[in-house]
């Protein structure tokens, strides 16, 4: 049983990622200028980023440990995939150790 609207969800939030997500990745000093100003704009900015990506992929290992392992199709292969996830938020993490360490010395 399907939920009515449940497509037109999925189809909105698809097309505001596509969206928001190239506007970062092509136009990122216009839409960080346009929110923040010229001068704070780009370091706030990547800043901001590396958090968010921080956040998404450790929540990415929780899901990973607390449903993907409980598959008898995904159990397999979500430990290699948790670390993959721990990995790439450790390197943003180092990222963000490195710009503060530029920032403050």
């Amino acid at each position: 049983m399907s939920l009515p609207g449940f497509f037109i969800i999925c189809m909105l939030h698809s097309i505001v990622a596509i969206t928001f997500g190239a506007l970062m990745m092509f136009y990122t000093k216009e839409v960080s200028v346009f929110g923040h100003g010229h001068e704070i704009a780009n370091g706030e900015f990547q800043s901001f980023f590396a958090k968010g990506c921080v956040l998404l992929h450790v929540l990415m290992v929780i899901w990973r440990v607390s449903f993907e392992g409980k598959l008898d199709d995904l159990a397999h292969e979500w430990p290699r995939q948790a670390l993959g996830d721990i990995a790439l938020a450790l390197s943003w993490v180092f990222l963000l150790v490195y710009s503060w360490r530029q920032m403050y010395d």
